[in-house]
């Protein structure tokens, strides 16, 4: 702006300058003029003329040369403007490139580097330096096949741009994953890119994070085995193949048999240590094609593929079974288990992966009703009983929540003199549209539910209140009632049986507690405290179906047991089998020598009866005394066998 003022003012001298000399100029012709003999009239009229016209001439160059002096000036200082405006863009560009987060790479059409900033080196390792005039492949980690390259130049050139993820390959020969993106920049009338620029991110880290937790989200996390998603997945794809090759292939539905044991008598950590190691074992014992996954708990599935035939599946099923009988070796014990497996195969036992898991899981039970550690194939059958199973297992639920039981009470004889000592109460359970159902089918599903307390409590508040209503009859009879080893286990059964002793008013010595020969054995070792906490209340404790356990005897000394029943087993045949004569005979000698009541079970006609007497046994049960009957019927029974007495 200064020098076009500067030129503006040189101009107006100079055109001034040149006024004046023309002015003057015209002064001196006229006096030239003057000394001619022109008339003064004349001589006035040239000069005001001539230097009219002399002065506009002047003026409009002197303007029109300011005019274009002024247009220059407002030219170069624009030029001036917009050279600065570059530069400032220029420099802030560079600021932007060199300190972006990013790894930014320029490069030629070709694919030469032409540019990096600090970012790129901080991140690849590479300086400036070593990869300028290199080709941009000198990240390559060769984990992309060429088609993977193929696709992404094929999107520059037809879209101009680029964006996906990366594994590059930095200096010191790591590999981490880039989130890149590339534009291409065009020649004008080239038809060819002539830069491409490239910016990316290292996104390693969220990749694993994500990773992870997808990880998390299809495996279990404590023996790494597919969970139950990624097991439905890979079975509906399994199903779907083998449905389009007509291939078979097979569920396997495993289930441990004694975890719950380890856990609650060595801990849950010696419980999951189990579980690594059975997910190991079963590793070993199937193909890498194969599927193995933890359901959760102590279940296990397993997939497999391309079966020819039953045969092949028979040959895992065993290597399986073999695997998981042999010792484990927990917190410094060695420790035995097994498992229970069923077997569902495609297409005969299901068309569809839902049908597949649920038929080999009822097989699983099925194997584990048959007495555990085997396999069994499902067949058409198991389902109707699982059916059955699941509406008894409802209907008893609301049986136990309405108190639908019914107590019956079969007679205890004397066998000297032949006067009644008492009944045992027996659960009955008449469904309104199932009928009786028997105790042999309800009563182990309780157990199994962990429901027996509610039925074994509900019969002994019945039994107790019938023996007070004896007594009130003038009949003073024992109420003998079964007890599971679920309810002896339960330190609470103590004080549960004195409230109902204390409610219905029966007198303690005349409530007989029957436990089972099983669990006498269990708590024969060392752990009586719970059944002297019972005699203490003043009941009498008997042992049930005595004799079918092989080592019952040499515990018979150490339990605060009052009396033994002896099983109907060895009443059955004691008439005919010497053997069982000889066993009734010892049992009996064995219990009174330790003063123990000795009752016999099952008798049934008057032989055994006859028998048992002379073998000096105490008392009697079974249809030959009489059948159980219901409440409504015991007073009539007990007044008929008084009547019989009498007429003796």
């Amino acid at each position: 702006m200064r020098t076009a003022l500067t030129l503006a003012l040189l101009w107006s001298v100079v055109t001034g300058l040149s006024l004046w000399w023309n002015i003057d100029w015209q002064h001196s012709f006229a006096a030239g003029l003057a000394n001619t003999s022109q008339p003064a009239a004349v001589l006035s009229e040239y000069i005001n003329r001539h230097l009219s016209v002399l002065v506009l001439v002047h003026v409009a160059v002197w303007t029109l040369g300011m005019a274009g002096l002024v247009y220059g000036s407002h030219q170069a200082t624009q030029r001036q403007g917009f050279q600065a405006r570059a530069e400032k863009q220029n420099r802030l560009a560079n600021h932007v490139f060199n300190n972006a987060l990013e790894a930014l790479v320029v490069t030629t059409g070709d694919g030469t580097i032409v540019r990096v900033n600090p970012a790129f080196s901080l991140l690849t390792g590479y300086e400036a330096e070593e990869v300028v005039g290199h080709k941009a492949n000198v990240l390559r980690s060769f984990h992309h096949d060429d088609a993977f390259y193929a696709d992404m130049w094929r999107s520059l050139l037809e879209t101009g741009t680029w964006q996906g993820e990366l594994k590059n390959r930095r200096k010191d020969g790591s590999i981490f994953i880039a989130r890149e993106s590339i534009t291409a920049l065009w020649e004008p009338g080239l038809g060819k890119p002539r830069y491409y620029v490239a910016s990316f991110a290292d996104i390693t880290a969220q990749v694993e994070s994500q990773q992870h937790i997808e990880h998390l989200a299809h495996y279990d996390p404590l023996t790494d085995l597919p969970n139950r998603v990624l097991f439905r997945d890979r079975l509906n794809h399994a199903v779907t193949h083998a449905g389009r090759e007509r291939r078979r292939i097979a569920v396997l539905f495993l289930d441990l048999d004694g975890f719950k044991k380890v856990n609650d008598t060595i801990g849950h950590r010696a419980g999951d240590s189990l579980l690594v190691e059975v997910a190991r074992r079963l590793r070993s014992c199937t193909r890498s094609s194969d599927t193995i996954s933890r359901l959760g708990g102590d279940e296990f599935a397993l997939v497999l593929e391309r079966i020819d035939d039953a045969a092949d599946v028979v040959v895992v099923a065993d290597k399986l079974l073999a695997a998981l009988a042999g010792s484990f070796l927990l917190e410094g014990r060695e420790v035995f288990v097994g498992s229970s497996i069923g077997i569902s195969m495609y297409p005969e036992d299901g068309d569809n992966a839902e049908m597949l898991l649920k038929h080999a899981d009822t097989a699983m039970y099925q194997a584990k009703a048959e007495g555990k550690g085997r396999f069994k194939f499902y067949s058409a059958d198991m389902t109707r009983r699982q059916e059955h199973r699941l509406e008894l297992e409802g209907a008893l639920r609301i049986a136990i929540e309405n108190r639908s039981f019914e107590v019956h009470y079969q007679p205890k004889q004397r066998l000297k003199g032949g006067s009644i000592a008492g009944f045992e109460a027996l659960v009955r359970w008449n469904h309104p549209t199932l009928g009786m159902i028997s105790p042999v089918e309800f009563i182990p599903l309780a157990e199994e539910l962990g429901l027996i307390t509610h039925i074994d409590l509900l019969v002994l508040e019945q039994a107790c209140a019938m023996g007070v209503r004896c007594q009130e009859q003038g009949h003073s009879v024992t109420m003998a009632v079964n007890l599971s080893s679920l309810d002896l286990k339960n330190p609470d059964l103590p004080t549960l049986i004195a409230g109902i002793l204390d409610q219905t008013g029966l007198p303690p010595h005349l409530l007989v507690l029957e436990i089972t020969e099983s669990f006498a054995m269990e708590v024969g070792k060392g752990q009586t405290q719970i059944l002297e906490r019972l005699t203490q209340l003043g009941v009498s404790l008997a042992i049930d179906d005595f004799g079918t356990g092989y080592s019952s005897l040499s515990y018979l000394k150490e339990l605060p047991v009052e009396s033994v029943k002896i099983d109907r087993s060895f009443v059955r045949d004691i008439g005919t089998d010497s053997r069982d004569t000889m066993l009734v005979s010892t049992i009996v000698g064995l219990a009174h020598s330790l003063n123990l009541k000795v009752v016999a079970e099952g008798v049934e006609d008057h032989d055994q009866r006859a028998l048992l007497d002379a073998h000096n046994c105490d008392e009697a049960q079974g249809y030959l005394v009489a059948r159980p009957m219901p409440a409504d019927q015991v007073f009539g029974f007990l007044q008929g066998m008084a009547a019989s007495a009498i007429a003796e």
